[in-house]
């Protein structure tokens, strides 16, 4: 599982050292072919955690089944989703139907899709609309 910021590996008990092996030899090549830019001082990390949980306005479905407008996602500031929003794997939603959407989570959005993630719970696949009541 992965988003723009960390990436989670699972094992068990039941994994072979020849599985272990393999895992630390991937992990390896990543890491030769990363190199670390400094931040500039003006930038600020982009993460589920940095914006304030959002505001709920109806329920999940008084949203899912009210009617819906596509709304490009720059512009859906201050609108209510009506449909949800989420990096899979994990899927952990960044925006639940119902919540009024905030611009700090826009630019979560954008940054996710600049970075080609594996953005989920859109109708939009080409992933420039949110459904919105």
């Amino acid at each position: 599982m992965y988003t723009a910021d960390y990436v989670s590996a699972i094992t068990t008990l039941y994994d072979t050292d020849e599985g272990f092996v393999r895992l630390v030899s991937a992990l390896h090549e990543i890491d030769a072919t990363l190199s670390y830019v400094e931040p500039s001082k003006d930038s600020q990390p982009l993460d589920n955690a940095t914006y304030s949980p959002l505001t709920q306005a109806m329920t999940i479905s008084e949203a899912v089944n009210s009617t819906a407008r596509q709304c490009g996602i720059p512009q859906s500031s201050g609108c209510v989703s009506t449909e949800f929003v989420y990096i899979y794997p994990p899927g952990v939603p960044i925006i639940v139907p119902g919540e009024i959407i905030s611009p700090e989570v826009i630019k979560l959005i954008e940054h996710y899709i600049e970075l080609n993630l594996p953005l989920q719970g859109m109708a939009d696949t080409k992933r420039q609309y949110i459904l919105v009541t």
